[in-house]
């Protein structure tokens, strides 16, 4: 599959556009894409049937759902909807299921738990279903905001109501197909659902986080060519044909770090792709290391206009030691006014110690922990004679 993204501005639409910005990609209510889903809807496992009433949210490879099962004793789960031509996403996220399963029978407080997982086939193919419990995202589509989560205290608790006054009223639009001749496709829902942003949540309710989407996880023993990773959380090593690594995690949890303090994205890419992406690296970071000269996956990172390769060749500037970096604690000034002088000293260390171009320099998870926990949070409490509350950290 290309992770090139650029040539998508220029092919022929299927629909008509949607006004909503948190919507997955209609253009792939396709054969091998979505599952078509409207609120109302039934979904069968064979055993037993779930009602869908709201959307929980979206990612590149699928979709997810609240559902109700039961009538007399109703209970609620999250239905997560892959893309037909998922099947390299599927396999693995199974397999990795089962390892931390059998690594630790009660499961871990901090990944979520995988409950029952079927078939469905549609209009668009076969899709692999699996069902999980109901977590709230904080969402500011591997290791990205999508798939951090929070955990909803009190889920089977609620009634219906309850989960509308938490996730909003249902907001759809219509999806209209680009053929005229065509008012509904069965490859395509009747209403497209914008994800809730979970604003009437008390987030001081939350405390406990949850890690979901082992689609793109793997075993470090036998690591993949590359990931489809979004291109603003995509560790730059992997454009040059290096294989993903857990330093390539750490530059994802860098990214999401500062999408969770700021609000903002670290790296933000409009046009230009994994090419902006580099140049946008340079800037922080300085010069790619010598070694990864003439490397650059062209035909599959390269920037594409109308299908076609714009530059044949990787730019010479992205390995001269002249390129000027800019500092991260002036972007940290304005993106996160709630830091202390002294905080955003420490939290722009941790980046630039986290986003390494040398993957082999970044740090590791522990010491990660370590700079928030102890060598961040600890310091700056002495510095100001009182114990830091984490949720200063949050953007307002």
């Amino acid at each position: 599959m290309s992770t090139s993204s650029d040539d998508s501005y220029f092919r022929d639409y299927r629909y008509y556009a949607i006004s909503f910005d948190e919507i997955e990609d209609v253009e792939k209510y396709a054969p091998g894409g979505y599952h078509p889903v409207d609120i109302g809807d039934v979904i069968s496992s064979g055993e037993c049937e779930y009602e869908v009433i709201h959307k929980l949210g979206h990612g590149g490879f699928a979709t997810v759902w609240l559902v109700r099962s039961g009538v007399q004793s109703a209970s609620y789960h999250a239905l997560k909807i892959l893309c037909a031509d998922g099947e390299d996403y599927i396999d693995p996220e199974l397999a990795i299921f089962e390892h931390l399963k059998k690594a630790a029978a009660a499961g871990h407080p901090n990944v979520v738990d995988l409950h029952d997982s079927f078939k469905i086939t549609g209009p668009n193919g076969e899709h692999q279903i699996s069902r999980q419990g109901v977590k709230a995202n904080r969402a500011m589509a591997d290791i990205t905001p999508y798939n951090v989560v929070f955990e909803l205290p009190g889920i089977q608790s609620m009634t219906a109501d309850d989960f509308f006054e938490l996730l909003g009223p249902i907001k759809s639009e219509r999806l209209y197909p680009k053929d005229d001749q065509v008012e509904l496709t069965p490859h395509a829902p009747k209403h497209v659902v914008e994800s809730p942003n979970f604003s009437a949540l008390d987030f001081s309710s939350l405390t406990r986080l949850r890690l979901i989407d082992f689609g793109q996880a793997f075993f470090v023993d036998c690591p993949p060519k590359s990931l489809g990773t979004p291109v603003n959380f995509f560790p730059p090593e992997l454009c040059f044909n290096f294989p993903p690594s857990p330093q390539s995690d750490i530059w994802q949890l860098a990214v999401v770090c500062y999408k969770i303090m700021t609000g903002d994205l670290f790296f933000f890419i409009v046009f230009g792709g994994f090419e902006e992406l580099i140049r946008q690296v340079l800037t922080y970071f300085g010069p790619l290391p010598q070694e990864w000269r003439g490397r650059f996956e062209l035909e599959e990172y390269g920037y594409r206009v109308m299908g076609e390769l714009k530059y044949t060749t990787e730019d010479e500037h992205w390995f001269e030691a002249k390129t000027c970096k800019t500092p991260i604690a002036g972007r940290l000034l304005k993106a996160a006014p709630q830091f202390s002088a002294h905080q955003q000293k420490k939290v722009a260390q941790l980046l630039y110690d986290m986003l390494a171009n040398e993957p082999e320099k970044r740090l590791s998870a522990m010491d990660v922990v370590w700079r928030l926990d102890e060598g961040f949070q600890d310091e700056v409490a002495e510095e100001a004679g009182q114990l830091v509350d984490s949720s200063t950290l949050l953007p307002t």
